[in-house]
């Protein structure tokens, strides 16, 4: 007989649309697993208590997975699946996790008194990450791919650009 590997639908529902998709693919079900995994930690980095150091440290390091999983599902997996895997939505979301990621080690660093020189470089970084998460959300692609929400994303992450530049 003829080797063929089960074929499996797996749906997943678009965060912004509400749009189900299904695909008949192991890979779709990994990179949904991954998306997943992204979006914990990026709710862990940001339910995480930032007023101790060993918060900010925990915080700083969700945020890390949390863009790291959404740069190896951006590198490795078909932006094709849904909307939410897209090119766009992805740079995003890695955008903006390594702008809380480095927010923390900001915060830390103010905490510990560090040399002003260390808290600009550190806070250039921010709006280095938060400019690049607003270029995306400038995007008109990414603007119609994200609907409504789009605008109030965008006046919060340049709010957090002008607030980061004056540090």
């Amino acid at each position: 007989g003829s080797e063929q590997e089960a074929c499996v639908p797996v749906t997943w529902t678009e965060i912004f649309s509400g749009k189900t998709v299904t695909h008949n693919d192991i890979s779709y079900e990994q990179a949904c697993i991954l998306y997943n995994l992204g979006a914990l930690h990026s709710m862990l980095g940001a339910m995480d208590n930032r007023v101790s150091e060993e918060g900010m440290k925990v915080s700083c390091t969700h945020f890390q997975c949390s863009a790291g999983a959404f740069a190896y599902l951006q590198d490795h997996f078909v932006h094709s699946y849904s909307v939410d895997m897209s090119h766009q939505i992805l740079n995003l979301n890695i955008n903006l996790m390594l702008g809380q990621a480095q927010e923390c080690l900001l915060e830390k660093s103010m905490l510990d008194n560090r040399k002003s020189f260390l808290v600009a470089r550190i806070s250039a970084q921010v709006v280095d990450y938060y400019k690049e998460a607003c270029r995306a959300l400038e995007n008109s692609e990414t603007a119609s791919l994200l609907g409504k929400i789009q605008k109030d994303w965008k006046k919060l992450v340049q709010m957090k650009i002008y607030y980061f530049a004056a540090i």
